[in-house]
Parts: structure tokens; sequence; C-alpha cells
């Protein structure tokens, strides 16, 4: 190398300036970069109200068929920048249900930014249960029902018959009679 320098002095300088440019540019010097920017959002997601043991029932739908069900509250990252709709539904505690507020919200997250949305349980009324004598005049009832989108009341006699209430008054007639068919004698029936 030395012999070469010497033949021609007038590249050492140049040689010198190329080198440098080399090492700067592997060391990412030389000039200004800037950070990549975030691609995806992150959202924390509250839910308050809850007993022990009580999961909450709130489903996050958003961009690119995203559907996540939670029950209880996180934080949710890598999420697609763009409007989340977050459903809640109401939950059974015992005998009483707890409802969600909101019940539907609208939540915008944006890229490299963290959105929050909030749900509260609250204990609606209790369930209340309560009977209701229906018709007199029976013979051993063992069954009642009623068919979708019929007013009418089916109840069903051990021995045999299937009476029909209607408009609250029971059927002299039977709906069916199989009683010469059966005996109740025993358990029977």
């Amino acid at each position: 190398m030395r012999h070469v320098f010497s033949r021609h002095p007038n590249t050492w300088p140049a040689l010198l300036l190329a080198c440098c440019l080399a090492l700067l540019a592997a060391c990412g010097g030389g000039h200004d970069e800037h950070p990549p920017v975030a691609a995806t959002g992150s959202m924390t997601v509250s839910i308050v109200g809850l007993t022990a043991g009580v999961a909450g029932a709130v489903t996050l739908t958003g961009p690119a068929s995203y559907s996540k069900l939670l029950t209880a509250g996180a934080t949710l990252t890598d999420l697609a920048p763009g409007a989340y709709a977050l459903n809640a539904a109401s939950v059974a505690q015992g005998t009483a249900a707890l409802a969600p507020t909101p019940v539907t919200q609208q939540v915008q997250v944006y890229a490299g930014a963290t959105a929050g949305a909030s749900v509260t349980y609250a204990a609606t009324a209790p369930l209340a249960l309560a009977l209701q004598e229906v018709a007199s005049g029976l013979s051993a009832p063992i069954f009642l029902t009623a068919p979708p989108g019929d007013s009418r009341l089916f109840i069903l006699e051990r021995p045999g018959r299937i009476r029909v209430v209607q408009n609250g008054n029971l059927l002299a007639t039977p709906f069916l009679d199989i009683s010469s068919l059966t005996t109740t004698s025993g358990e029977r029936g």
C-alpha cells in the first residue's frame, strides 16, 4: 500500500473521505432518521360492577372482521386503526340480572395511541316468580304447555286427557281423551 500512495499522493484524501463516509453509513449516522410510525393501536376496556365469579359479556368488533368476547377488563394491543363497536349483554347473578351501561358504544382506535372504553354492570330488579291458577275442575294435572303463537293452554291430566284453556275458560270437551286406554292405579297414568 505504501508504494501505491507514494506514486499517487492525491488519492490519500479521497480514500480517507470514502472510509469515513462508509463508517458513518454503517453506524446509521450521516443522515436524519425518524423512528418508524406505529401501524397499530391499542384499547383498554374496563368492566366494573361484577362480583367475584361472575363474568361479563362484552363483545368487541372492528376492522378486518375483528371480534373478541371479553369477560373481564383487558388491554388489547395490535389493533388495526379504525372504528370498533362494543356491545355488552346482561349477565345472571343468582336470581338477579346485572345490566350493562352503556349497552353499546363506538370507540375510535388510532395508530400509535391507546383508546379507552368502560362498561359498568349494576343489578336490576330481582327475578320474581308467582303462582297463578289458570283453571279449576281438573283431575290431577301434571303438565301445562302453550304452543308458540297460540293463545290456548294445553293441560295434561294424569287419567289420560288433554284439556284446553282458551281465553281464561276451561273448555268442556277435552282436546284428546285416552282415559279408557290407561289406568291410574299405583304410579300409572
